[in-house]
């Protein structure tokens, strides 16, 4: 299927000479055409308001389940606020341990990620699991909420 795509990288001078040295084995050019019409966008406020639709969109989802999650926190599950609305932090209590759970969820067709992936410092490890929200449906959210609350308690 025919599309446009374009890459955007800003660097630092003295990474500059060789990343476009490499960029060149990749490709020869970058297209005018999809430069010249990605500029249009920019200009024209386009990529503006789809940012502001986007933000707005997430916002609402992210609100709907956080409103849903406060139905079902519980002594063994605790929800961390979202900086995002692409994950959602849950906490675990000390007695469950997250990669079995993750694993028990994976059986059930539900996929989360544990959270000590995320954390460099064994110190600052939460017992807990993350769970992305962004490109699944609200109704797939709930089911796998209400899986994992059934698991946990």
């Amino acid at each position: 299927m025919p599309g446009l795509r374009l890459g955007l990288a800003i660097l630092p001078d003295d990474i500059k000479e060789t990343f476009l040295t490499h960029k060149r084995f990749d490709d020869l050019n970058s297209s005018v055409l999809t430069q010249a019409a990605f500029h249009l966008y920019l200009e024209s406020g386009m990529f503006e308001k789809h940012i502001m639709k986007v933000r707005k969109a997430y916002e609402t989802k992210l609100s709907r389940i956080i409103g849903y999650l406060k139905t079902i926190e519980c002594d063994k599950l605790k929800v961390s606020n979202p900086d995002t609305a692409f994950f959602i932090w849950l906490e675990l209590d000390k007695s469950i341990n997250s990669n079995k759970l993750t694993k028990k969820l994976e059986d059930k067709g539900v996929l989360v990620t544990p959270a000590k992936v995320f954390f460099l410092n064994e110190d600052s490890i939460i017992n807990g699991i993350r769970l992305c929200i962004a490109n699944t449906s609200d109704k797939d959210i709930i089911k796998g909420l209400d899986i994992i609350k059934a698991l946990v308690l």
